[in-house]
């Protein structure tokens, strides 16, 4: 089991962006970014923006069912680490809303791979590699057109 110690020691935490799954391939995608920091009690907040407006595929609901099952993941993630959750505010920035590939497998998936990266990150290695592949996403950049800064 991972050292709640350790997870203390190395709060605020930020994750990258990553995306599990692939589009149309049954199985179904998903995506999270999240953030860790210290609080009083376990927090969970959901900070995803809302859904893109004109777009026949992508609905408040649907946003909803993504953040329901990654949280549902990332707190899969705590328990099977630390055998609970920790005093840690999670903060969810990004979920992949996908009229067809959404399904609770693939987002709980994501919730348990963003907790292992982010913690694999910041040096604990005492967090397992994730069981499957993934894929950061790296921000594209800003500035001209060309897409150099």
């Amino acid at each position: 089991m991972a050292s709640l110690t350790a997870l203390y020691q190395a709060l605020p935490i930020s994750s990258e962006h990553i995306r599990v799954g692939s589009q149309s391939g049954c199985g179904g995608i998903a995506a999270a970014r999240i953030d860790l920091a210290a609080a009083q009690t376990y927090e969970f907040v959901d900070a995803t923006p809302p859904p893109r407006e004109n777009d026949m595929y992508e609905d408040q609901e649907l946003v909803d069912f993504c953040v329901t099952n990654v949280r549902e993941g990332i707190e899969e993630e705590f328990y099977a680490l630390f055998g609970k959750l920790p005093t840690v505010r999670v903060v969810l920035h990004k979920v992949l809303p996908h009229a067809v590939d959404s399904n609770e497998m693939i987002n709980r998936h994501a919730g348990r791979t963003v907790v292992r990266l982010a913690l694999r990150n910041v040096g604990l290695d005492d967090v397992p590699s994730p069981t499957s592949s993934h894929k950061v996403i790296r921000p594209r950049p800003t500035g001209s057109s060309s897409g150099t800064t």
